[in-house]
């Protein structure tokens, strides 16, 4: 009996984390939908939504940061995509891809805003040969 009822609890309890992760990618979903057609602005607005139900979501969080990048938003931007790193720290290879999207973006944002960013740099430059690829409408190349 008790083994039943502990197993209700953690159906019950799982069932609430989901409906509200549920929630928030509902948002997601929109957002998403929303960046195709290129409404930037109404797909941020659907990214926040659903950030406000599910604050640590990586997929929001990178979805937000690829908005605000279209809207040449480009302190925001970065905000969005430092945190995007942050939340995804303990799982690098699993966002191996996201990862270096925001990096490039952070770096793009940083140019743009007129910061210096250092002519030298230990990373390899040959990750931007290859096809062109969009980051929110913008036009970039990636591996």
């Amino acid at each position: 009996m008790k083994f039943a009822l502990a197993v209700v609890m953690v159906a019950y309890f799982a069932g609430q984390v989901l409906s509200c992760s549920s929630r928030s990618y509902e948002h997601y979903w929109r957002g998403k939908d929303l960046m195709h057609t290129k409404d930037y602005k109404a797909a941020l607005a659907e990214f926040e939504k659903g950030l406000e139900a599910d604050p640590d979501s990586v997929l929001l969080t990178y979805e937000k940061g690829r908005a605000l990048y279209a809207m040449e938003r480009w302190a925001d931007a970065r905000d969005a995509f430092t945190r995007f790193l942050e939340l995804t720290d303990e799982k690098k290879s699993t966002y191996d891809d996201e990862r270096w999207d925001a990096e490039f973006c952070i770096k793009k944002c940083a140019q743009m805003l007129g910061e210096d960013i250092g002519g030298e740099s230990d990373e390899d430059d040959s990750r931007f040969d290859g096809n062109d690829d969009t980051l929110g409408g913008i036009t970039m190349k990636t591996r």
